[in-house]
């Protein structure tokens, strides 16, 4: 449980937040994708889209900001394509830029702007692939770059330019999948490059010129910003790597290259950024464009680095937390030279505190059931931090009810397991068939517990309450589960979609199977959509299948790749590989044929769309993205060419059956025999109907074992009428 609830919290919070972020004038212009650096006591940038100039041209503005003035003027236009997406950095009082979009091609060029005489010269253009937002390091005399996005997609390529001899030369490429948008900066001998879509950074050493890992705690966030400053790496804003919103307290990150850690700096104001920018003037950090969750930000923030001299402890958490006792945890910058520990039960007045408190700091005298909050301040050399941010914690004790989990799933019974609660004196537990209005009930039930004589291949839904002396509470939510028996698609374990997929750029938009349509949307890379309602497909017929792919940032294509499990034996094959097709933009439509050695029962069909290349139905290449969906298909095992029979005009009772089967049908149905199959596709009985309009199947006919069966009503033709469900109690 952490939560916030007294207005201090709240005022310590926002100190901790925004103190050390000062709000100045807006910007001039409503941009992403500028490029600013500072020299001098003046910045410059130039912005990020181009604009019409008086002779007609489309380029890039180059403006100059005054910090005393807090005001802008344009100082004219950079030479060259007007580009979007472009990338620069900083060195020796120079500013490195290139790259980008103009509006006819993907560029290349490199250019260095000189602000003393604000004089732009043109550098030797790269002989890679032109690209935009890739990674882009000025330093120790050197341009590094790499991946982006080239015309034909992401790339993880890795050039060097040496600025003394004019040359640039290819080197081993950025560890790790192709990517674009992600964040760099040059340390000491190390160029280090993350994100961009993919979870992993990595170290440069640019005089062994080898790649290393490095911790990769931001993950593949995308499109922020990022700077060194002293012996650290910083990352500042941007979005995750599916563009959604990452968490405040990674904001502002800075990078300690000899502890190979991460720590959260305080956030900025308002939401995360995306392609925004930023200059550093006398020791103070602009932050200024991009846009936040769509919408354009005019706003500029500073934010003075002096005081990442003396930073407020962080990761504050509790652990071994009793009833009278917790441990409280934080961490405590390099620079701290002792921390002061502050604490109270939540919703008093006073703070406790304990100077020269240590983590790991034992809390005793608790009350059981009561929230508590706490903070830590460090007190550096010359110096005192600011707030660490306040962490709730509640005490054991109270009267709740548990977790449960499945231990194990059979097709007659469930095991179920929980940690006791320290509150209850026993657990009442009552479950029930999903469709069911009367609830089972099990007093007194243990930690451990089985749940008999079930159905196969049926949903059921079951809660639980804890019993305690110093409450009364009601039962837990439902937890849903289903039986096993219902043939391959629920009952076995099919290989994993593949983790590459993560819908970054594209998903599986719609789905549908003959009359069944499922508009899933994005699911994050994997859905499973398998039921025991599944769509009914003839066994030697014909299936249509439609998908529709839909993108997150533009309109793209995909290529998309269906597997059905034929013969039910949990695997996907190569000649299980029933279509595939490339650069489908929209949607598409086809129609399977459905082999008349297809086992009968309910099987599973594996649908990926993937934005670059297709693999096979559990692996693909590590530069994959896209979506994986997987669905049920109930197998009708003999073909019809007569017309379906109403539900109303075939009974079947009582169901479940134990020891007889009933079965009518209405006199103008021609049957002729019924066949009973099995869950997955066995034939096990064939009984003879001429003449009649009704049976009674005994239980020597009935198959022996429980679980769920089919009965398929054949005419003279042997055509199939209809098919009807049964369960074997």
């Amino acid at each position: 449980m952490k939560r916030f609830y007294t207005t201090l919290s709240f005022i310590l919070l926002s100190s901790f937040s925004f103190a050390q972020w000062q709000e100045m004038g807006s910007i001039p212009f409503f941009d992403d994708h500028s490029n600013g650096y500072a020299v001098n006591g003046k910045a410059y940038v130039l912005q990020g889209t181009p604009v019409v100039t008086e002779n007609g041209t489309r380029q890039n503005r180059l403006w100059e900001y005054d910090p005393i003035m807090d005001e802008w003027a344009i100082l004219g236009y950079a030479p060259g394509p007007g580009r979007s997406i472009s990338i620069g950095e900083e060195m020796d009082g120079k500013y490195y830029f290139g790259f980008g979009y103009s509006e006819d091609a993907a560029l290349s060029d490199v250019w260095v702007f000189d602000p003393v005489d604000t004089s732009f010269t043109e550098l030797t253009p790269c002989p890679c692939i032109g690209r935009s937002h890739p990674a882009f390091v000025a330093h120790l005399g050197k341009i590094y770059m790499g991946s982006g996005s080239g015309p034909d997609g992401d790339l993880n390529d890795w050039w060097v330019y040496d600025i003394e001899n004019d040359t640039w030369a290819q080197k081993e490429n950025i560890p790790g999948a192709i990517r674009h948008h992600p964040f760099q900066f040059g340390l000491d001998n190390g160029i280090f490059v993350g994100g961009g879509h993919e979870d992993n950074w990595a170290r440069f050493d640019i005089i062994t010129e080898e790649w290393t890992a490095i911790s990769d705690t931001p993950k593949g966030r995308v499109a922020g910003t990022q700077f060194s400053y002293g012996d650290h790496g910083f990352v500042l804003s941007g979005n995750d790597r599916q563009h959604d919103a990452i968490p405040e307290n990674e904001f502002f990150m800075m990078y300690d290259q000899e502890q190979d850690i991460w720590l959260e700096l305080p956030a900025h104001p308002g939401n995360d950024r995306w392609a925004c920018s930023n200059f550093i003037l006398d020791d103070e950090l602009y932050l200024f464009g991009g846009i936040q969750r769509g919408v354009n930000d005019s706003l500029m923030w500073k934010f003075d680095l002096n005081e990442l001299d003396c930073l407020p402890p962080q990761g504050l958490a509790d652990f071994q937390t009793t009833d009278v006792s917790s441990q409280l945890f934080w961490v405590s910058q390099n620079t701290s030279v002792s921390d002061t520990l502050y604490w109270r039960e939540l919703g008093t007045e006073e703070w406790n505190a304990v100077p020269d408190a240590q983590a790991i700091y034992q809390l005793n005298g608790l009350s059981a059931c009561t929230e508590y909050e706490f903070y830590v301040v460090s007190a550096c050399e010359e110096k005192t931090s600011l707030l660490s941010e306040v962490h709730v914690f509640e005490s054991d004790g109270c009267c709740t009810n548990p977790a449960l989990e499945i231990v194990e799933l059979t097709e007659t019974s469930c095991t179920i397991n929980w940690e006791s609660i320290l509150a209850a004196d026993s657990y009442q537990l009552r479950y029930k068939a999903l469709d069911a209005e009367d609830w089972i009930m099990d007093e007194s039930v243990d930690e451990t517990f089985t749940l008999p004589n079930l159905e196969s291949c049926t949903q059921y839904e079951f809660q639980i309450q804890s019993q305690c002396s110093i409450a009364d509470i009601e039962y837990s939510e439902s937890f849903i589960i289903t039986t096993k028996g219902c043939g391959p698609c629920l009952d076995i374990e099919y290989c994993p979609a593949p983790d590459v997929y993560q819908a970054q750029f594209a998903f599986i938009d719609y789905v549908r199977i003959d009359n069944y349509e499922n508009a899933s949307g994005s699911d994050g890379g994997y859905g499973n959509f398998g039921s025991i309602d599944a769509p009914e497909v003839q066994i030697g017929g014909t299936m249509t299948l439609e998908i529709r792919p839909g993108y997150t940032d533009f309109d793209s294509w995909v290529i998309i790749g269906v597997w059905i499990d034929f013969n039910g034996d949990g695997d996907f094959v190569d000649s299980e590989l029933v279509f595939d097709d490339t650069f489908v933009e929209s949607q598409v439509q086809t129609v399977i044929n459905i082999p008349e050695t297809t086992n009968a029962g309910i099987g599973r069909m594996r649908i990926i769309a993937d934005w670059l290349s297709l693999g096979n139905a559990c692996e693909q290449p590590e530069s994959s993205d896209g979506e994986v969906e997987d669905y049920c298909i109930h197998f009708v095992p003999i073909s019809s060419t007569g017309s379906p029979v109403e539900d109303a005009k075939i009974r079947v009772f009582p169901n479940p059956v134990d020891d007889q089967l009933q079965i009518q049908w209405h006199r103008d149905v021609p049957v002729h025999e019924i066949i009973i199959y099995n869950a997955i596709g066995q034939r096990t009985t064939q009984i003879p109907t001429q003449g009649m309009d009704e049976i009674r199947v005994t239980s020597k006919t009935l198959p022996n074992e429980s679980g769920v069966y089919w009965l398929e009503f054949i005419d003279a033709q042997n055509n199939r009428l209809a098919s009807r469900k049964f369960v074997r109690s």
